[in-house]
């Protein structure tokens, strides 16, 4: 929901408020505290300030500190250009090439992978294929326990992410890479916005993501294949990954998922075509 305050622009989500205070800053602050994953602002001025000391065009952190209702708040930069989602297709080739180039910066950020931990910065699982699987069959099975996808097909993605190769460094993985998040200065840098669901696994990953939204923009332009190799049947496994994940939160909040529930079973297809090929 946007609104005005005060003459501040106001956005509110579910888990933090994003107003543009001046034109140079922009404050965040959570709403609560997940119990699932604490501290998400917290996390994000890490990854931004580790992105930042990469190379990555981020947006300086002006300060972090928590208020007296105990939220977390965390003031940014605030970047003067367009996003991407109001740019021509000609003009985002060229900066989801500076994207690919900018995020395949991010390997070896920290050990470990998958949720990282707010104390220690590191992630919480010792191996990737053992985060996917937790995750997969976390929220999958509440999906199937409400009959949205079928027990059969949770267990074909189980499978594959158990028999197929998914090793990989810990890279920074942001997980919310999508036009909206993108800015293009007036001098034609762009910028990564929102880092506060990054986890630490395969750089495939986030392109899996952002087709989900934006095929026609991934099928013309594989930029962020920059920093990892495409692999169709392991595509296909993080498609349906981040699917279940999606449709989960589309069903707490009430958002329509029949969109995301054909994708799903395209992901699963998919994986099954590709997975006989590489037999």
């Amino acid at each position: 929901m946007n609104q005005i305050e005060n003459g501040v622009s106001v956005r509110r989500g579910r888990l933090n408020t994003l107003e543009f205070v001046d034109r140079k800053t922009v404050r965040k602050t959570s709403i609560l505290q997940e119990t699932t994953r604490p501290h998400r602002l917290k996390i994000e001025a890490w990854a931004i300030s580790e992105a930042k000391s990469r190379g990555v065009n981020a947006p300086t952190i002006v300060d972090f500190y928590q208020n007296n209702r105990g939220q977390e708040v965390l003031i940014l930069e605030r970047i003067d250009g367009k996003t991407l989602s109001h740019c021509s297709l000609r003009e985002n080739a060229s900066s989801m090439i500076s994207v690919g180039e900018q995020m395949s910066l991010l390997e070896n950020i920290s050990s470990n992978y998958g949720w990282i931990d707010p104390q220690t910065m590191t992630g919480k699982s010792k191996d990737w294929k053992i985060f996917l699987l937790s995750y997969a069959q976390t929220y999958g099975n509440r999906l199937v326990n409400e009959g949205i996808i079928s027990k059969k097909h949770l267990q074909h993605i189980s499978s594959g992410i158990q028999d197929t190769d998914l090793s990989t460094s810990p890279y920074l993985v942001h997980r919310d890479i999508k036009l909206d998040n993108l800015i293009k200065d007036k001098d034609g840098k762009t910028w990564i916005l929102d880092w506060e669901n990054v986890i630490l696994g395969d750089p495939l990953y986030d392109l899996a993501i952002f087709g989900l939204t934006h095929k026609d923009i991934l099928w013309e332009n594989l930029a962020i294949t920059k920093r990892t190799t495409y692999d169709p049947q392991k595509y296909s496994i993080y498609e349906a990954v981040a699917l279940i994940g999606l449709i989960d939160f589309c069903r707490k909040n009430k958002i329509d998922f029949i969109g995301r529930q054909r994708q799903f079973h395209d992901a699963v297809n998919r994986f099954a075509f590709s997975s006989k090929l590489h037999d």
